[in-house]
């Protein structure tokens, strides 16, 4: 009489078992034991750079509900996402922060009417003599570049770290965009820094603090900054960048 039972038992075991292994290739990265990467299957809360919660469905899972109208990006997988928990305060920069926001004593004389350039003409430039202090030149300076876009990063100082490419030559440059929290600029220079932030997140997904590989092409007024060499992606050998970046404007097709 015990038999019954007994082959229940096996075929339960052994349905288990199949499960496991239907679903083991989807989370052998150890991010996923973690909660480091999102979740492929909704199981469970992902948090971003910005202490943002995710609850994740790799796109074309099951899973992905008509709540998941958010898509992130993170390892080049595609995720269906939905908001998970309260955003907190981003950990902000310090080095030569107020000049690469806006917020220093020179920020009032920068001429924010932008300028047509290219990659080339910006990395050809000569770096100024005095590294992280707003000079004359370059810098007093808003510029305007079509670009291919490459690569986005959010870093741990909360600015979204673009790497971009002319689309003739293929040199790189750097363009960073700080978190609406960390900039205390004038109100309206703010506004265009978040609307360009989300402009890019629009177009290409929320960033994440993997490297992500972008695509498509792009306009980008920003101003001049040129850094100290940190061995930062798609750095040109002088270090310029657009820090920050005051628009976005998306080209034809898709990220």
């Amino acid at each position: 009489m015990r038999r019954p039972a007994v082959v229940l038992l096996v075929l339960a075991l052994a349905l288990l078992a199949a499960g496991a292994a239907l679903s083991g290739p989807a989370h052998r990265s150890p991010c996923h034991s973690s909660h480091s990467c999102p979740s492929d299957h909704h199981s469970y809360v992902w948090f971003d750079a910005a202490a943002q919660g995710w609850d994740c469905a790799k796109v074309g899972a099951p899973e992905v509900t008509a709540a998941d109208t958010h898509r992130v990006y993170y390892g080049g997988l595609a995720y269906q996402c939905h908001r998970a928990g309260g955003a907190q305060t981003p950990t902000c920069g310090v080095e030569a922060w107020a000049v690469k926001t806006l917020s220093d004593s020179a920020a009032h004389a920068v001429d924010l009417r932008p300028r047509a350039t290219t990659v080339a003409a910006l990395t050809a430039l000569r770096p100024p003599g005095n590294i992280g202090t707003r000079m004359p030149g370059a810098e007093m300076r808003t510029w305007r570049i079509r670009v291919r876009l490459l690569w986005q990063k959010l870093e741990s100082d909360a600015d979204v770290h673009l790497v971009l490419a002319d689309p003739k030559t293929g040199r790189t440059i750097i363009a960073e965009l700080p978190s609406p929290d960390c900039v205390g600029a004038a109100e309206g220079v703010a506004v265009q820094m978040a609307s360009a932030r989300t402009a890019l997140a629009r177009f290409c997904g929320p960033p994440t603090t993997s490297f992500t590989r972008l695509s498509g092409t792009a306009t980008i007024d920003g101003v001049a900054f040129f850094d100290f060499a940190h061995g930062q992606r798609g750095a040109p050998a002088n270090h310029v960048e657009l820090h920050p970046v005051l628009r976005f404007s998306p080209g034809p097709g898709r990220c």
